[in-house]
């Protein structure tokens, strides 16, 4: 980034073995404040050796810009074209059911993180290991203390829910969340829609959560409210 600003880039490309959520979140968020110009890019690198060739890298674009080409299906494994299907589709039903939520770019991963209207908040669908969804509201890094907060207010979330409500909020890990889950197989594609129509109204009330995200902010040391 020092150098990026230093030389007035217009790309800026951050290259790692593997990205963990936050960090491509962290990604597409710098994508989504900046004006369209700067673009930023995560690449995942792998070392490719075929036969008795000499070792050569392969880059795997993770996170970057929503005008970025779209992603070469017959390269992807099984898994990924899985993925890009699912939220390619999801993101049709929100434009026809839910234009509250905006849609995004589909990814080719297990998670996809949609604006939440909240500022620093995001909301994220993503399906980790365990055969769980999960709808969540979303925090990389640096509020900590905002949801303790809103830990402490769990039974006036759970009333805006309308159900029990986890979260994940570790001193050791960067992100934070509120989260609602059910179970689920991705790869039923049959219970797509029964999956979409048990996002949409979660979705919705996540966003709802505005007024006591706000009312934790100003609770907060030093807050000015």
């Amino acid at each position: 980034m020092t150098y990026s600003a230093g030389l007035n880039a217009l790309a800026t490309v951050w290259i790692a073995s593997s990205f963990k959520a936050e960090h491509r979140e962290a990604v597409e968020w710098l994508n989504r404040v900046t004006n369209q110009e700067a673009n930023f890019f995560a690449l995942e690198v792998a070392c490719l050796k075929i036969d008795e060739s000499l070792p050569a890298a392969d880059f795997n674009v993770v996170a970057g810009p929503s005008s970025w080409p779209p992603t070469q299906v017959d390269t992807m494994t099984p898994r990924a074209k899985l993925w890009l299907e699912f939220w390619t589709a999801f993101n049709e039903y929100l434009e026809a059911c839910c234009p509250q939520i905006k849609s995004r770019k589909a990814v080719r991963d297990s998670w996809c993180s949609f604006r939440s209207g909240i500022p620093n908040l995001s909301l994220v669908v993503e399906f980790p290991k365990g055969g769980y969804l999960y709808a969540e509201l979303y925090s990389f890094g640096g509020h900590k203390d905002l949801f303790s907060k809103l830990e402490e207010n769990k039974a006036r979330i759970v009333a805006v829910l309308g159900e029990d409500v986890g979260f994940f909020n570790r001193k050791d890990r960067q992100y934070s969340s509120v989260w609602v889950r059910r179970e689920a197989d991705p790869s039923d594609r049959e219970r797509w829609p029964e999956l979409f129509d048990w996002l949409k109204p979660r979705l919705l009330k996540l966003r709802a959560l505005e007024p006591l995200v706000n009312e934790a902010k100003a609770a907060l040391p030093g807050s000015s409210s």
